[in-house]
């Protein structure tokens, strides 16, 4: 017999063939997982959309460039071309998705349906592709330099409604082109968060002479690209020699966003805003500049100030659809600080309807908001789902600039709760692979996961390395992020077993929190100020009670049966942990009952819950040895509960009777049970 994946003829009477369809993504994954171990497979997935073929030949070349073998297999799959069918499926290759008219007044209706038939172009409602994405690398990198241009000149001319690409395909093809039209395309790329495509429409424009209404949008791709220095050097050289004053706002708006996220200088910021906001300036231009000020408020300011500013935005008579959503964002992060989130997943749920175009931008901050809003109120299962979907969709797409890094940080955490220390950490270094030379906000506060997932997995030294940089790249204008690195501090002096500074640690926090509306970040202080020693009970109860949350609930039920000494209440707030998906937690409740009163069913169920802990090094969940009940006692009890008397167990196991109940009397001490009847609930809470 012989599998294959290419359609080609055979005699069945040499050989039975078996022709192996297209991989789903969840097979692709467990076979690359096979071949390269625990590694992300989207992007190999991506690239081979299944087919096997193609999937062996990426593993093999390690992902690189279309290797020499990989490009034999794609001409086979391609099969003899002639020049007019070449000329469509470059055509393709330089502009798809392509409508599918503008393909066919290019090439030919024939021509289109016998590329379809053939399975080499695909076409889904009005878009036009090429079968595969193999094909179009393949295609642009074997089409002459002179060919290609003239694709792209032709493409330029059919297509109208899209002037971004019309404005890529006449810069690349060298026809002619306004810095105008190529600012105007700069931002748009810049709005669908294409960063790198962004600065190469900006200096192209500057080389045409539009060096002044290039440098706001190239300034703000410099700084969403981690290089505020070359941003603030560019804008303040460019502001200087600008005279019109929507230039001079236009300018100056990118410049502070630069000094405030870049460099922590929200004085300057401020000062610089109210400088060029002038009454004369067209009206979208002062809403940004007023959202701009709103923003840092968000970084840099107590709940209720961030509440106060939002409210009176909100309040406006003549808002924008475009402002009001920009403002229920706003409201939503601002509810999310409060640890409100119900509130939050509220706001974003009415954010489409509040009006205003669809902005990449502004849905990023809606979908990190809702992982983050869903993990943080006990909706685990949910926020993983979801940032694990949103991974998949930015991996490897260079406009993700800062989504990657904000899903990394949200799956670390997710892995946190559940005690995977080794996955948290892998995910935690994925979100801090940028360079370390110059950390932004958003960068300081992917390092402070990388402490909590590095301290967890007892990776101390390199929790405090990244501490020691997050606090030297902190600014006081990024008050939240301040919180944030006072938390991770904590969870590295419990890794370091100073459970005593980690508590008073976390006090502080707390109170710092509390006095700020913080409410979401005081409730995570006082729970780990309780997992390490202080009894916070009494303002956890307060704010379970306020917020409602299951998480912040079972926090407070935490807390009471440490501060308590209670073993039924450590049992329930192990169970609720449990619930949640929160293992590491709920195998910290259940060590401390252990420690306390001991007990074998309590003790049981802790070596259960540390058997799916992995690479945790924290002494908060370690296991007594005599809890566990060895593979075989195990097998013996489940056999017992389940009804079998010792000698149809004796007869199941090849053993004798006397041995099943050695077993059974092993079991019983370990677990501090009667017989039978206590068993079942032991083994069965």
């Amino acid at each position: 017999m012989l599998l294959t994946a290419r359609t080609m003829p055979w005699d069945d009477r040499v050989l039975e063939r078996a022709e192996l369809g297209n991989l789903t993504r969840e097979a692709t994954g467990e076979l690359v997982r096979a071949a390269l171990g625990d590694v992300d497979s989207t992007r190999l997935w991506q690239r081979s959309e299944g087919n096997p073929l193609y999937l062996n030949e990426l593993i093999k070349a390690g992902e690189a460039e279309v290797s020499p073998q990989l490009a034999e297999v794609v001409w086979a799959n391609l099969g003899r071309l002639d020049a007019p069918q070449r000329h469509a499926l470059e055509l393709l290759a330089y502009g798809e998705p392509l409508d599918v008219g503008v393909f066919a007044t290019l090439t030919g209706s024939e021509m289109v349906d016998g590329l379809e038939e053939r399975g080499l172009v695909t076409v889904r409602a009005t878009r036009a592709q090429l079968g595969h994405p193999l094909y179009g690398e393949l295609l642009r990198r074997t089409c002459p330099t002179l060919r290609s241009r003239q694709h792209r000149r032709q493409l330029a001319g059919a297509v109208s409604d899209d002037p971004l690409r019309v404005a890529i395909w006449r810069l690349e093809s060298d026809s002619e082109i306004s810095a105008r039209e190529l600012v105007s395309a700069a931002e748009l790329a810049l709005a669908a968060r294409d960063v790198d495509l962004t600065e190469r429409l900006c200096r192209a424009a500057a080389a045409r002479g539009g060096a002044v209404a290039a440098a706001a949008v190239l300034g703000q791709a410099l700084n969403y690209s981690r290089r505020p220095d070359e941003a603030e050097a560019l804008l303040s050289e460019t502001m200087a020699i600008a005279d019109d004053p929507v230039d001079v706002a236009r300018l100056g708006l990118a410049r502070a966003n630069c000094l405030f996220y870049g460099f922590g200088r929200e004085r300057e910021a401020r000062e610089l805003i109210d400088a060029v906001d002038r009454p004369e300036l067209p009206a979208d231009l002062r809403w940004y500049l007023r959202l701009a000020r709103i923003g840092w408020s968000s970084q840099s300011s107590p709940v209720q100030v961030i509440r106060r500013e939002i409210e009176e935005l909100r309040s406006h008579p003549a808002l924008p659809g475009w402002v009001r959503s920009s403002a229920v964002i706003s409201g939503a992060l601002c509810e999310l600080r409060a640890g409100r989130h119900r509130s939050t997943l509220a706001l974003l749920a009415e954010r489409p309807a509040a009006g205003g175009p669809a902005n990449p931008w502004q849905e990023d901050s809606q979908a990190r908001m809702r992982c983050i809003s869903l993990l943080s109120s006990g909706g685990l299962d949910e926020a993983e789902s979801l940032a694990t979907r949103l991974r998949a969709e930015v991996v490897d797409d260079p406009r993700g600039v800062f989504t990657t890094v904000s899903i990394a940080c949200v799956l670390s955490r997710c892995a946190q709760l559940r005690g995977h220390a080794g996955r948290a950490l892998r995910h935690a270094t994925t979100a801090t692979s940028f360079p370390r030379t110059r950390l932004m906000s958003s960068d300081v506060a992917a390092m402070s996961e990388l402490v909590r997932a590095a301290a967890l997995h007892g990776r101390v030294r390199e929790a405090r390395t990244a501490l020691e940089q997050a606090e030297e790249a902190w600014r006081p204008a990024w008050r939240i992020t301040g919180f944030m690195i006072d938390a991770a501090r904590t969870w590295l002096l419990a890794a370091e077993g100073s459970f005593a500074d980690a508590a008073a640690s976390a006090l502080t926090t707390a109170g710092r929190t509390r006095a700020d509306g913080l409410h979401g970040l005081e409730a995570e202080a006082w729970h780990d100020a309780a997992r390490f020693g202080a009894d916070t009970s009494d303002r956890l109860v307060e704010l379970a009670s306020q917020l409602g949350d299951p998480m912040t609930v079972a926090c407070a039920v935490h807390a009471l049966g440490r501060a308590r000494g209670d073993a039924a209440t450590l049992d329930d707030a192990a169970a609720r942990f449990s619930s949640l998906g929160a293992t590491l937690f709920a195998a910290e409740a259940l060590a401390e009952r252990v420690r306390l009163h001991g007990g074998g069913v309590a003790r049981h169920r802790l070596a259960t819950l540390a058997d799916g802990l992995e690479g945790v090094a924290l002494d908060t969940v370690r296991v007594p040895r005599d809890g566990r009940l060895t593979p075989r006692q195990l097998e013996v009890a489940r056999h017992a509960i389940a009804g079998l008397t010792s000698q149809q167990i004796a007869g199941l196991l090849h053993t004798s009777k006397r041995t099943v109940d050695n077993h059974l009397h092993a079991v019983y001490t370990t677990l501090g049970v009667a017989g039978r009847a206590e068993l079942k609930g032991a083994l069965e809470p």
